[in-house]
């Protein structure tokens, strides 16, 4: 059993620093932004399940996010949280859901994703290979970022026994690898048949969608600072036709420029209210986020956010 704590570190910068050391080694590279840093602490206990891993958070307000998806070396993991005690409010792949305890939700680390704490937090975090899930769930993407009820229906199997686990692992050493790899196999085999029993044949229909519109929003995410990115690029890029991808992102309202634009204003926006970037000049991070052109950036910065981007710098909170 791993023991991390953030209590008695010297500063809020401190508790921070080494707060995303240990996140990177347990779980993935993540970033966080404490609600109220002079009064941010974390407890983080974790061990092994066979291939899997399960560890218990205990949090101050904060948001917790995966800016990138990850690397090509990388371990690709999916996480199923499940809320002990506060709540959670959990974004990914355009899905959004307040979590209450006894909720839980996946998220996908090769794909961007962020989760709000509010209030005090405890929650459980399985770890699971790629690979392992996606042998027994037809479709994980289209769970990822959705609000799985735990207090009634089929999750609530799922969220007992994720809890019973913990519970017997933490009561003294941990688990062994052989009782923790047959433990970590049959809260996989429950997770999939609750799925189905939740989500029907439905869910195993829209798979193959879901999962181009994963690839498409992933693959956006690691160009997004090309300035040849384009909906025809991305088309190209995963041998899909330019009707065919205008269809599947038919449903979600915003088409694929229009989400390419967005998401380079808010990276931009993010990179002039980071003190790392103070010494260079809007122009230089617009043209380094993906814009060819000044005058469209600053047109389309001010249209997103309501003031230019240099009134933004000098204060991205006040009122426009």
């Amino acid at each position: 059993m791993q023991r991390f704590s953030t209590c008695g570190l010297p500063s809020p910068r401190a508790k921070i620093d080494y707060l995303k050391q240990v996140l990177s080694s347990v779980f993935t590279d993540l970033d966080v932004e404490p609600d109220v840093p002079g009064e941010f602490d974390n407890h983080i206990r974790s061990t092994g399940l066979g291939s899997l891993s399960i560890a218990h958070a205990v949090s101050a307000p904060a948001r917790i996010i995966r800016r990138h998806g990850v690397a090509a070396a990388g371990e690709h993991l999916y996480f199923l949280h499940t809320q002990l005690d506060g709540r959670m409010h959990a974004v990914q792949d355009g899905r959004e859901g307040w979590l209450e305890p006894g909720d839980m939700v996946l998220c996908d680390t090769a794909a961007p994703y962020d989760l709000g704490l509010s209030g005090p937090s405890r929650t459980l975090i399985l770890g699971i290979p790629a690979s392992e899930l996606r042998r027994r769930v037809v479709a994980p993407q289209g769970l990822l970022g959705r609000r799985l009820q735990g207090a009634a229906g089929p999750m609530r199997m799922v969220r007992t026994l994720v809890t019973e686990v913990w519970e017997q692992a933490d009561g003294g050493d941990g688990l062994s690898h052989p009782v923790g790899d047959r433990l970590g196999a049959t809260i996989l085999d429950l997770f999939a048949t609750a799925c189905h029993m939740q989500f029907g044949a439905g869910a195993e229909d829209g798979a193959l969608a879901d999962g181009h519109r994963a690839r498409i929003r992933r693959h956006v995410e690691a160009h997004l600072f090309d300035p040849e990115l384009s909906p025809a690029a991305v088309a190209a890029a995963l041998g899909l036709s330019p009707r065919y991808l205008r269809l599947l992102l038919a449903g979600d309202g915003e088409g694929l420029t229009a989400y390419i634009l967005r998401r380079r204003l808010e990276e931009c926006a993010r990179q002039l209210h980071d003190p790392r970037h103070a010494g260079r000049s809007v122009t230089e991070l617009a043209f380094a986020c993906g814009f060819n052109d000044a005058s469209h950036f600053s047109r389309a910065f001010k249209a997103r956010f309501g003031r230019s981007p240099r009134d933004y710098r000098q204060d991205p909170f006040a009122v426009a």
